[in-house]
């Protein structure tokens, strides 16, 4: 892999992430971004804390 490409999967990476806080902590309230956090790791089968640790 080419630092290119390198610097490209970082790029997208830091979108993905970028996009997961914005889809989760524009929620109204804790619960509301707990309840989400929640039902997310429940459809991939991971637990709750290790989906936010991603």
């Amino acid at each position: 892999m080419t630092s290119e490409n390198t610097e490209d999967q970082a790029c997208v990476e830091e979108k993905g992430k970028l996009e997961a806080i914005e889809k989760y902590f524009s929620l109204e309230t804790v619960k509301d971004i707990v309840e989400a956090m929640e039902s997310e790791a429940s459809k991939l089968d991971e637990d709750c804390c290790t989906l936010a640790m991603k």
